[in-house]
């Protein structure tokens, strides 16, 4: 019985999840149907798990330096999933062609976010004082975005969205033979860029 009862959560968890996703798509393509991009429009383009989140708040801070509260920062900057199944080599490599463009590497945004603050500022034209800065760099603390995850999560009750706030994991988490096929896609699908 108690088996029988683990199928039908597993399914009712798995028809739920499949009910989001579908939910979501709908929701997209019925933006991007309507939506007509401006000029002045920006845009973060990024893979999963790679900064997204902090990107946005960043942007959003640097924007709007009197009113900052929201309920959650897809409210104030639309996240647009169109996640495919394509591989990280090839979405940064259809990003490498655009001149319009700034990068920010994760690694460096959460080594030093004053930088990072700094260099987006900079690129969309946006002039910040001492004191700006250091309210874009408290408001985009690892600490404080966790304490508040609920502001940040694509969902609701989506438990560890902000996971760590530090760089590395990849080599911890991967073997050596995987962090070699790593760097020799790199040297493959970069070389020309």
């Amino acid at each position: 019985m108690l088996k029988i009862f683990d199928v039908l959560i597993s399914l009712l968890m798995l028809i739920n999840s499949f009910i989001y996703k579908l939910k979501v798509r709908v929701e997209s393509s019925r933006f991007f149907y309507f939506f007509k991009p401006l000029d002045t429009d920006i845009y973060i383009a990024s893979y999963m798990k790679s900064g997204t989140t902090l990107t946005q708040v960043m942007l959003f801070e640097i924007l709007n330096k009197k009113n900052l509260d929201y309920s959650n920062i897809n409210d104030v900057s639309p996240f647009l999933d169109d996640s495919r199944s394509d591989s990280w080599f090839k979405h940064v490599k259809q990003w490498r062609t655009n001149k319009n463009i700034t990068y920010l590497q994760y690694e460096d945004v959460v080594t030093d976010l004053g930088a990072a603050a700094e260099k987006l500022a900079d690129f969309i034209g946006v002039e910040l004082t001492e004191e700006q800065k250091a309210q874009v760099v408290e408001r985009c603390r690892f600490d404080r975005m966790k304490k508040e995850e609920k502001k940040y999560s694509p969902k609701p009750n989506f438990s560890n969205f902000i996971r760590e706030g530090r760089t590395g994991s990849g080599k911890q988490n991967f073997s050596d033979e995987q962090q070699q096929l790593f760097l020799h896609l790199s040297n493959k699908h970069f070389k020309n860029c």
